[in-house]
């Protein structure tokens, strides 16, 4: 029995099994096209962007770093800006004007369950008594990264100087809220 295909008046004629190979093999490539298009898709929309973003400063603050206020409330000022932003004081010194704080988590993204890039970042303070009533404030802070895959991950390391736009942003975000609690 022979199959007629809708082109019989051009007196084409394709047996069942000709057009049924052809067909699939269509359907099956476009099929992947559309599976590989979808996981795209899951794979961009999966990535899930977790922990803190970047903090920054409003448009156009520019730290002073160098404040007519004496060191002892220079001190106070720096520590109450730590804490009212729930940034924790690993080691301070007030003799040498120096504090670290623990670390906070940074952005993160992971494409789920496989891997990740982590991020954190914390500050190193440097606080100098340039006077009786004048005080130097140099804010510095260290952002790390970690990547972690199916095979383990990497022990987070210290990326501030691929990233100096973060940086920048870290350290002026800081100056702005130690700046805005000098003004109450």
């Amino acid at each position: 029995m022979k199959t007629v295909t809708r082109n019989e008046g051009a007196g084409y004629t394709n047996p069942p099994d000709q057009v049924k190979g052809p067909m699939i093999h269509f359907v099956k490539s476009k099929l992947q096209i559309c599976y590989a298009i979808i996981s795209m898709i899951v794979f961009v929309g999966g990535c899930v962007s977790g922990g803190k973003g970047i903090p920054s400063a409003n448009p156009g603050f520019i730290p002073k770093e160098t404040y007519n206020v004496d060191y002892d409330l220079m001190w106070t000022k720096v520590v109450s800006t730590l804490n009212r932003n729930q940034i924790q004081i690993t080691k301070s010194a007030k003799d040498t004007g120096q504090i670290s704080t623990g670390y906070v988590e940074g952005p993160s993204f992971a494409v789920l369950p496989v891997a990740g890039n982590y991020s954190r970042y914390k500050y190193n303070i440097f606080i100098t008594r340039d006077g009786p009533t004048r005080t130097t404030v140099a804010i510095s802070p260290i952002i790390e990264s970690s990547m972690i895959g199916s095979d383990g991950g990497s022990p987070f390391h210290d990326v501030t100087s691929a990233n100096p736009a973060n940086a920048s942003r870290l350290k002026n975000w800081l100056y702005e809220q130690l700046e805005a609690s000098m003004t109450s």
